[in-house]
């Protein structure tokens, strides 16, 4: 728990680390070929409506892991959340963990939903 305490702290007295983040715009999501889109949202919030194909990771069980989880391993990894910053905080950790290959979706699940674009249930 102290980790994750720490690590929240880092990265909210720290705003430069979420604008070095690679991103992904939406319109690029389509072409991308072998890519994992990783929802890190709760459980409720995937449930009510999430991005086809999309899996849910929820950023606390992310946060508490120390190694990449084998599915997300190997892989290009597109995150998002609600608004940006569990995503920003999940690909610090994915970063962390030595993964390479990963971006975050610019605008996250709100640009996503004004866009009218598809959403599973």
């Amino acid at each position: 728990m102290r980790y994750l305490i720490c690590f929240f702290l880092l990265l909210a007295a720290w705003p430069p680390l979420a604008n070095e983040l690679p991103q992904t715009d939406p319109e690029q999501l389509s072409e991308l070929k072998n890519v994992l889109i990783v929802d890190v949202r709760t459980p409720e919030e995937y449930a009510a409506g999430h991005i086809p194909n999309a899996i849910n990771l929820p950023l606390q069980q992310l946060i508490e892991t120390k190694t990449l989880p084998a599915i997300l391993a190997d892989q290009t990894i597109v995150v998002y959340c609600r608004s940006g910053r569990r995503s920003g905080l999940a690909l610090q950790h994915i970063k962390a963990l030595g993964h390479a290959q990963f971006s975050q979706l610019s605008g996250d699940f709100l640009l996503w939903q004004q866009q009218g674009r598809p959403i599973e249930h």
